[in-house]
């Protein structure tokens, strides 16, 4: 599961296989229509362990035998199983809590201290099953990320910052073969992402050291508000343990044609685009996000970067459960500090994968 905070992660599983009285039925038959080591020729086989041929459940790394989008597709005239013809709860981005987080960069405002408890919570609702096509369905997610001064007392341990991201996607799921591996998912759709904040917190800003020397008024102050909205669409590529998501986007309303506003060059650090890795060995899931990877490649500007890259790793320790470490260094860890340069570092643990 790949991290895509404050831009939102696209790894997820969206999936999920219609038929449960004909699943043998229904394997087999996806079989006879997709190569798999049954059914090649002897010399057809391939010589090395990547897996070039469809890929069976139990072929799959353990975290992914669950992925709804890597199941097989339900017979076409079978019947549909009525708990999940409309909808069904998957897996979204990471759920984890950092008890430990810490930042290597003075927080940004003068009433925050450097360690505090990081945490998110994430779902997605996959609906209308075959709707469309054989191979297509919608979903609605939302991930929340709070940022929690727990240990700071002397400010009444206030919540530092929160991300809301809500967002409806259409996919479409047959596996297609792509360079050695398959193209497991592609999505089109639409995300929002902010920080559900009035737009002159004075408090904050006051406090906020890119404020220093400005008043409310002045062109240059840094308002509490932050939000964006965007077009989404994303591919996803698999092959054996390895994964990748690539998504790219463009924002919608006053951000399609500038900057000014609330949001002041918001797209100047997210970028685009953004590209996630992962890995799975046995029980480590290993993990990449880079956003800012499309943008004006002819300005100045983009070539003194101003993304973000975020490190993963998990252990796990259980089917749900697994010690978790984060690292994120560049600009933006919430969204209200997408222009602020900062390195921070988390443990604690994972909920799912």
């Amino acid at each position: 599961m790949l991290l895509m905070q404050a831009d939102s992660s696209p790894t997820s599983n969206s999936h999920t296989q219609a038929i449960s009285s004909k699943e043998s039925s229904s394997k087999e038959t996806f079989s006879k229509k997709t190569p798999t080591k049954d059914n090649l020729p002897k010399d057809h086989l391939p010589t090395d362990t990547s897996p070039t041929y469809q890929l069976e459940q139990d072929e799959l790394p353990k975290s992914l035998q669950n992925n709804l989008l890597l199941q097989a597709p339900a017979e076409k005239n079978a019947p549909i199983n009525p708990k999940t013809k409309y909808i069904q709860l998957a897996n979204n981005l990471p759920i984890y809590i950092l008890p430990a987080y810490y930042s290597f960069t003075p927080p940004y405002s003068r009433n925050d201290i450097p360690v505090e408890m990081k945490f998110q919570v994430s779902f997605r609702v996959v609906f209308l099953e075959q709707l469309v096509c054989k191979y297509c369905n919608f979903d609605f997610a939302y991930t929340q990320t709070h940022w929690f001064q727990i240990y700071n007392t002397k400010d009444s341990e206030p919540m530092r910052d929160i991300n809301f991201s809500p967002s409806f996607m259409f996919n479409y799921y047959r596996q297609l073969p792509f360079l050695g591996g398959y193209i497991t998912t592609m999505r089109l759709g639409y995300i929002h992402l902010s920080n559900g904040e009035r737009r002159d917190n004075l408090i904050v800003g006051e406090a906020d050291i890119r404020n220093e020397g400005l008043s409310k008024d002045d062109p240059g102050w840094l308002r509490r508000s932050k939000s964006i909205d965007r077009f989404i669409a994303q591919i996803d590529w698999q092959r054996g343990r390895f994964g990748l998501s690539l998504r790219a986007w463009v924002p919608m309303g006053k951000h399609l044609i500038s900057d000014k506003g609330d949001n002041d060059n918001l797209t100047s650090y997210i970028g685009f685009g953004g590209i996630a890795f992962s890995y799975e060995y046995k029980r480590h899931l290993f993990e990449l996000y880079v956003n800012n990877i499309f943008n004006n490649y002819f300005s100045k500007d983009y070539w003194d970067w101003k993304g973000r890259v975020e490190l993963g790793y998990t252990y796990r320790l259980s089917k749900r459960v697994g010690v978790y470490f984060q690292v994120i260094h560049g600009f933006g860890d919430s969204l209200y500090e997408f222009n602020y340069s900062l390195t921070r570092a988390g443990s604690g643990l994972r909920l799912n994968f």
